[in-house]
């Protein structure tokens, strides 16, 4: 060891100097500053289109869905057509399907977001009538806490009963939701980099 900042290491009978110091602060706060700012812009930009564009912002990932299933149904198809052999049909199949899927997200892209709120509000509702299940049950046996389980149950099974009925709204509210999120990670963000 020359000293606590550098050795000399033996590598096939050369001797290379290691340097094992870190580099500057000053430096690593540079290169890390412009990605962090990009990142904060991007998260601040994505919340503000969030906001902004709350009912229209899932019709536009159904139309990205269907272009991406379209893409995949060329190549899927172009595949079979370009291979020799054609063994396997299925792969035409698939890419028809595809096809099909992509031209029906493009003509109706709400039924995507439609399709997952219904499905999330489902599962929220049947998670509220679980807890209340169990409320009722550890009453039964004797239990202290079961008051919370059974309120939170309530509210759960609520939550889904007005996600089903009102998927518009509930569409809008977890853009905005989402977009908050996102301004609040990029303010986080430049305030991290400003305490640096």
């Amino acid at each position: 060891m020359e000293n606590s900042e550098s050795y000399k290491q033996m590598i096939d009978g050369d001797v290379v100097k290691v340097d094992l110091t870190e580099p500057p602060k000053d430096k690593r706060k540079k290169e890390s500053f412009w990605p962090r700012i990009a990142y904060s812009v991007v998260f601040l930009l994505a919340g503000i289109v969030l906001i902004a564009a709350r009912s229209n912002i899932f019709d536009m990932l159904g139309y990205i869905v269907g272009i991406v299933f379209l893409v995949v149904s060329a190549v899927t198809i172009t595949a079979f057509v370009l291979e020799k052999r054609k063994k396997w049909v299925g792969s035409l199949v698939w890419g028809v399907l595809q096809a099909i899927i992509g031209i029906y997200c493009l003509f109706n892209p709400s039924w995507l977001s439609n399709a997952a709120i219904y499905i999330i509000a489902t599962i929220i509702f049947i998670s509220g009538i679980v807890l209340i299940y169990y409320a009722i049950k550890d009453k039964a046996n004797g239990f202290i806490n079961w008051k919370p389980v059974l309120i939170f149950g309530i509210v759960l099974a609520v939550l889904g009963l007005v996600m089903l009925f009102f998927t518009t709204q509930t569409k809008a509210v977890i853009a905005v939701i989402a977009g908050v999120v996102f301004i609040i990670t990029s303010a986080l963000n430049a305030v991290a980099l400003a305490l640096k």
